[in-house]
């Protein structure tokens, strides 16, 4: 999910960044975004990890660093 509110830079800066998945989501209304008050989140980045069977398992500080390791380990073993 993206807080942007250019279409063209967002799309530019995916392209610059090399940003490889196909999921890029934006509908371009920044902070007043449905995700942002779903997820409640206050700054960026922020990230979900969310399992096949649509469930968040982690977010926040616990998706980042060793934790998503730890965390994506486990999904893979289940």
């Amino acid at each position: 999910m993206s807080l942007d509110k250019d279409p063209k830079r967002w799309q530019n800066a995916i392209m610059q960044d090399k940003l490889s998945w196909p999921n890029h989501v934006s509908d371009f209304k920044v902070w007043d975004t449905a995700p942002r008050q779903d997820y409640r989140f206050q700054g960026i980045p922020f990230a979900v990890l969310i399992n096949g069977d649509g469930i968040i398992v982690g977010k926040g500080q616990s998706v980042r660093g060793p934790n998503l390791g730890m965390l994506l380990s486990n999904l893979e073993k289940k």
